[in-house]
């Protein structure tokens, strides 16, 4: 399947409520297919307007994080990245206002879209960007709340980075310590997946 195919299936968004106030349905950005795929929750008041994932703050500082591990890392870095998020539309209130994770609802009727731009991005290393992407690819025990895994390669890697937003809301000291977890994480996943230089 194209990424505009994808884009056709997905343009009014998966049905949820939160689609019907969201200025954009946020799909992607970055190369199809590709080596690593990150996926975080959904789209805030700069994506939403953009309408492309991980643009705002939150995004600017993912993207340090990742430049940083790339730099650390001892791996050839042409890899080609790919973004989305758990859902495509920005979760609202009735009054249009901000309402943080996305609903059960808005998950689970759009984790088909998920899926199908999973297996088009074909990664070899996902990185879940926060808790909400990471239950998605992690299955819970037996008769826990989030028991689904979004369907990904066989041999594909997952990792859970903790998401930039909640790093810019924190303390400055706890803030450092958390991009670094990040940026150590992301470095030793690159090394696992792509193999270091001899």
């Amino acid at each position: 399947m194209s990424f505009a195919q994808h884009r056709r299936n997905w343009k009014y968004g998966c049905g949820a409520g939160a689609c019907d106030r969201a200025q954009n349905v946020v799909l992607a950005k970055g190369v199809i297919p590709c080596d690593v795929l990150f996926v975080a929750e959904a789209p805030g008041a700069s994506e939403d307007s953009i309408g492309l994932p991980l643009v705002g703050p939150a995004g600017m500082s993912l993207d340090d994080q990742i430049g940083r591990a790339a730099a650390e890392c001892s791996v050839v870095r042409d890899w080609r990245f790919a973004y989305t998020n758990v859902v495509g539309c920005i979760p609202t209130d009735e009054d249009g206002l901000n309402a943080g994770p996305p609903d059960a609802e808005a998950v689970e009727k759009c984790r088909p879209r998920l899926e199908e731009f999973v297996a088009m991005a074909d990664p070899k290393l996902i990185v879940c960007v926060g808790t909400v992407a990471h239950r998605e690819f992690e299955s819970g025990p037996k008769g826990a709340r989030y028991v689904h895994t979004v369907k990904h390669p066989i041999g594909c890697k997952v990792i859970g980075i903790t998401h930039p937003a909640y790093m810019l809301r924190a303390p400055a000291a706890q803030r450092g310590m958390l991009e670094r977890r990040n940026v150590v994480l992301l470095m030793d996943a690159f090394e696992a997946v792509f193999g270091v230089k001899e």
